[in-house]
């Protein structure tokens, strides 16, 4: 169930970085990124846009591994900080708490008190 939330939660924000594309067109496409300790399957997702900003998730957390935006130049730049693979995430997050590209915190959905919804 944490999975569909956190997917719709980075599906929400990729909608949002694309919306500010002057062209509507834009593309969706899945590759496998690895498997968790426990043997999950995680999947990395690759929201594109026209005019040249991407956006990549994972399956695990809705972490944003990648976004890449043309500068004035137009040359891709990167604008998060990020690892180069799932064990990574899943170690070297939980040691030093470093939650690169979270896209929810580790405590979300954690207190009876706290009112979410999701539209």
């Amino acid at each position: 169930m944490k999975t569909k939330h956190n997917l719709l939660g980075a599906s929400l924000l990729g909608s949002q970085l694309l919306a500010s594309a002057p062209a509507p067109a834009a593309s969706l496409t899945s590759t496998p990124f690895g498997r968790l300790a426990d043997g999950r399957a995680v999947t990395r997702y690759t929201l594109t846009a026209r005019n040249g900003v991407r956006v990549r998730f994972i399956s695990y957390g809705g972490i944003i591994t990648d976004v890449t935006a043309p500068d004035r130049q137009g040359r891709p730049g990167h604008l998060v900080l990020g690892f180069a693979t799932l064990r990574e995430y899943e170690t070297k997050n939980a040691q030093g708490e470093l939650y690169f590209g979270a896209l929810l915190g580790r405590y979300t959905g954690s207190h009876k008190s706290w009112n979410r919804s999701y539209q």
